[in-house]
């Protein structure tokens, strides 16, 4: 009797550790396979604001109905958030055409050849250097910076085994960047794996001597995930919150990310348009039901400093689904 009990016991608990192998085999199979995309905040561009007579334009947003501007007043500074109803085929009402729409864009109609035999297509002036190294990978890459490009993979890959994220500019003789070093891919149906800032490692920041083929290290943040730059400042993501910091500074908190997915997949997007003068965070958090989504809108000035923020009611895809019924 003694000795079926104690059989019986055995088996009771050899059963409970296998469920639980088990369930935790699952749920890590789960977490970080079928996690089918990740957050991603790699979406940078140097973008210049479009100018027309009495304003300057940012475009975050649009759809066949209706285009989402934002707006900074020429003799007041005043900044708004518009949702405006399409008028023409290549304009916005009165606002215009932005002519930056694709400036992360290569505009070189061929590609040049690099001496490895790997094929490149320019990115648009001040941009020299933006892309990752995730499978699904993009690289534009200035001819004239394929060494800067090697720096950047030697010092942060770890021979190849992490995939990183850059971005550089070169204004004046002056070249100012940042490279995101990641743990690995999200997701396993995204061909491959996309960027998910859930497995970010740091950020560093960085300046580039043609010169001396040198690069330095500015700032690094540990657990950041850099947007945006300036010759002296920083803006990255951390912890689902935005800041910037000044070289020599202090964090500077700037905003909260409202549009963080916390599911299997990611419906929401963050986008980060910069130039000279602005950045300007696009979030735009989407749930199961339009009528609930909302943009969420940050423009700061480079010198770290928000100085406008707005959270629309609708989108504009609500807007125009909200006018066709």
């Amino acid at each position: 009797m003694g000795a079926n009990r104690s059989k019986a016991i055995t088996i009771t608990v050899s059963a409970v550790i296998c469920a639980a192998v088990i369930t935790l085999i699952i749920l890590s199979f789960f977490t970080n396979v079928f996690l089918l995309y990740g957050n991603d905040r790699s979406w940078t561009e140097y973008r210049s604001a479009a100018e027309a007579d009495n304003a300057f334009y940012y475009k975050t947003d649009q759809c066949v109905s209706f285009t989402e501007f934002v707006r900074i007043d020429k003799a007041t500074g005043k900044i708004t958030v518009e949702q405006l109803e399409n008028e023409y085929e290549n304009g916005y009402g009165e606002t215009p055409f932005n002519p930056d729409d694709d400036n992360g864009g290569g505009n070189k109609a061929e590609p040049w050849t690099a001496e490895n035999g790997e094929e490149f297509y320019e990115p648009n002036a001040p941009v020299v250097l933006d892309g990752n190294s995730f499978p699904r990978r993009q690289i534009l890459l200035n001819e004239g910076y394929y060494a800067l490009f090697n720096k950047i993979t030697q010092i942060h890959s770890s021979d190849g085994k992490r995939p990183i994220q850059y971005h550089a500019t070169e204004t004046d003789g002056e070249v100012y960047g940042f490279c995101n070093v990641y743990s690995g891919a999200v997701g396993f149906f995204a061909g491959g794996g996309n960027i998910g800032v859930e497995k970010i490692i740091y950020t560093s920041f960085f300046k580039y001597s043609p010169q001396y083929n040198a690069v330095t290290e500015l700032l690094r943040v540990e657990g950041g995930n850099a947007v945006a730059y300036d010759k002296d400042t920083l803006f990255y993501y951390k912890g689902e919150k935005y800041f910037s910091r000044n070289l020599g500074g202090e964090e500077k908190f700037l905003c909260n990310d409202e549009a963080f997915d916390k599911g299997a997949t990611a419906y929401s997007r963050c986008r980060f348009f910069f130039d000279g003068e602005r950045l300007v965070i696009f979030q735009q958090k989407c749930f199961m039901r339009e009528s609930k989504d909302f943009d969420y809108i940050i423009v700061c000035n480079m010198g770290g400093e928000k100085i406008f923020e707005h959270k629309t009611e609708h989108t504009v895809t609500f807007l125009a689904i909200a006018k066709s019924e």
